[in-house]
């Protein structure tokens, strides 16, 4: 009994390294199992912080600890044979588990690629119309701009005209008018000569 109290305690001290605590013993009389009766071998069990599994005499034998503990099969073989049904069963969900996230991750970067090339051609698509745009804004623009350079050196060309007419119109304008003023004048003078005054 010290053995196996020193035991749990040891397996309570370390029992985030383990699942589950086996407590096994082959047949016997019922004496030899009597001291699986032991009230603090009792209560460690009951308190311990792992499942324990007890698998302890024949199957007629039943002890304190077969009452109490988490899991009890009738013989230490049945109690192995659990075991390892469970260790198989886990390690084939655990498969099968591995086998659904490789499937999933595969899914997930064909998936992946698929959205990637729609993107791509999403994207090679819009550039292409961008660019196709930019080429028509940029000819309108540039049609645009030539008809304002036309019609801007047009309109430049009729005002240097419209500036050009009175230059080539004014000296006869001016002479014209010399021409009345010095006739005014001629007059004036004409009307002031004593011969004729003195004539009337």
């Amino acid at each position: 009994k010290p053995d196996l109290l020193r035991g749990l305690a040891w397996f309570a001290a370390h029992c985030d390294q383990f699942d589950v605590l086996c407590i096994l013993r082959g047949g016997g009389s019922r004496t030899d199992l009597a001291w699986f009766d032991d009230r603090d071998l009792a209560f460690a069990v009951a308190q311990h912080p792992l499942k324990i599994l007890v698998g302890i005499g024949h199957e007629r034998d039943n002890t304190l600890l077969d009452e109490i503990a988490c899991i009890r099969e009738a013989t230490p073989s049945l109690a192995i044979a659990r075991v390892v049904s469970t260790i198989t069963h886990n390690a084939k969900s655990a498969r099968l588990a591995a086998s659904q996230i490789v499937d999933s991750a595969h899914r997930a970067c064909s998936d992946a690629r698929l959205g990637c090339q729609s993107l791509w051609a999403i994207s090679q698509r819009l550039a292409a119309n961008a660019c196709h745009q930019s080429r028509l804004v940029l000819s309108q623009d540039r049609q645009l701009l030539l008809h304002q350079s036309l019609q801007a050196i047009k309109d430049a060309k009729l005002r240097v005209e419209q500036l050009a007419t009175p230059l080539h119109e004014r000296p006869p304008l001016l002479v014209e008018r010399a021409r009345t003023m010095l006739k005014e004048c001629l007059a004036t003078i004409m009307g002031l000569d004593p011969h004729r005054i003195l004539a009337l």
